[in-house]
């Protein structure tokens, strides 16, 4: 047997080990870290949600605190009521980065025997599926956010002397190894949060103001410059996502990071494209409301005249396509360009775009969920493509076969969401 195999055989004999000491204790004991800055909000949504996985709640009140005694109630009466056990710690505010590291300082000091810290937002809502806390095992695990299919690590190992990076889209490092690595994803657990503009707004001024400190490292430079791109395009704020995915790709290193930027200026272009075509049907409507005409004011700056939209707009979504397929070249091991690229081609109602569309689909289809990590489209690489299929093969000749085939199986299928079954049905009389 050779120095590779007695390794393995010797991990696996370990890991059995941990699992059947997890098992004898009755799985690992989860502490939900809360940490309370300057928010005035409702946080029962989250405490039920997580109810059935946790055993104790580590509180930190800070400087920043805005009416957080009504907050530090609420969640008291609910650790009452649900039998949880709870401690407050205070800590002075210096910046949340700085802050969340020290809540697990704080948390380990008031509870000693907890083997995982549990990090959340205090407006996230948990999904939960099939969780065992037998299965922990790991130093960390990522869990995904449903809302934008963002990943982010939650669970942190007791063991381990955590430092958090960045105040927001943060990463944990194992202060003895500064790895940058991921944690395994958590299949059983899953994140809901509202995303809206105040969110954004939020997390670029978080950003920013981390790219602004002196001493920082060239992977944070980057990591920050490809959260805030994404971010600039949430904010409908085009021309700054287009420019700051460009120089993230210059940075070059983590090829999905590469990727995504590509993809993200390609969606920048297609999002602009159709606010400018929504501000030229807003000015050829004879009557505008007074919301319509402040539509036209923010998308029509220099006052263009209608042919000169018109050609802005065509190059827009030019620009788009030409990044979608970029993306794609740069990696072909993922397909959300692609997708994009297909939708684009059916929502343009142009003939010529049509069989484009059509042709792209087939080469979608053929990709694999691949082991990446960054903002996975799981749908891409499920019935997607075979939607898109429906929604555009009656459109071309001779491809009402193709169409009626992705129908009859799509429609056996009852884990489809609502809306997606509603659209099939709907394209159903061209096929049948």
């Amino acid at each position: 047997m050779n120095r590779r195999n007695i390794a393995q055989n010797h991990q696996h004999t370990v890991d059995r080990m941990r699992k059947k000491m997890i098992q004898n204790k009755g799985g690992q004991k989860i502490c939900l870290i809360l940490l309370l800055l300057n928010q005035n909000q409702t946080v029962i949504p989250l405490l039920d949600s997580l109810k059935s996985i946790i055993d104790t709640i580590s509180i930190i009140e800070t400087e920043l605190k805005n009416n957080t005694n009504n907050l530090i109630k609420s969640i008291t009466d609910w650790c009452t009521n649900n039998n949880i056990i709870y401690k407050i710690s205070t800590d002075q505010f210096k910046n949340i980065q700085y802050n969340k590291t020290n809540s697990i300082k704080l948390s380990k000091n008031k509870f000693p025997e907890t083997d995982y810290f549990l990090v959340s937002e205090l407006d996230f809502v948990w999904n939960i599926s099939n969780f065992n806390k037998e299965n922990l095992t790991q130093d960390k695990y990522d869990v995904i956010h449903t809302n934008d299919n963002y990943r982010s690590t939650r669970f942190l190992s007791a063991k381990i002397n955590w430092i958090c990076h960045l105040q927001t889209y943060e990463y944990w490092v194992d202060f003895n190894d500064k790895s940058n690595i991921n944690g395994v994803l958590l299949d059983s657990l899953s994140i809901r949060e509202e995303l809206d503009i105040y969110k954004y707004d939020n997390k670029k001024s978080l950003l920013l103001e981390n790219f602004n400190e002196s001493n920082l490292s060239k992977f944070d430079k980057s990591r920050i410059k490809f959260y805030l791109s994404y971010v600039y395009r949430n904010l409908n704020m085009f021309e700054e996502a287009i420019q700051t995915s460009l120089k993230r790709i210059e940075d070059g290193g983590c090829d999905e990071e590469v990727y995504y930027s590509i993809y993200n200026i390609g969606m920048s272009y297609e999002e602009w494209g159709w606010k400018i075509k929504q501000c030229i049907e807003y000015i050829n409507q004879e009557i505008k409301s007074e919301d319509e005409l402040k539509y036209i004011e923010k998308w029509n700056l220099n006052n263009l005249p209608i042919n000169d939209l018109l050609t802005e707009n065509a190059k827009l979504f030019n620009q788009a396509m030409l990044h979608y397929k970029r993306a794609y070249e740069f990696r072909p091991s993922r397909s959300e360009s692609l997708y994009n690229t297909v939708k684009l081609c059916r929502k343009l109602e142009i003939d010529q775009l049509y069989d484009l569309g059509y042709q792209t689909i087939y080469i979608g289809k053929k990709i694999k969920l691949p082991n990446d990590y960054l903002f996975i489209n799981k749908d891409c690489y499920d019935y997607l493509f075979d939607y898109e299929l429906i929604m555009i093969s009656h459109l071309l000749e001779n491809k009402n076969p193709e169409g009626k085939e992705a129908i009859i199986k799509l429609l056996n299928r009852n884990n489809l969401p609502n809306q997606i079954t509603i659209d099939i049905k709907s394209k159903i009389h061209f096929y049948f």
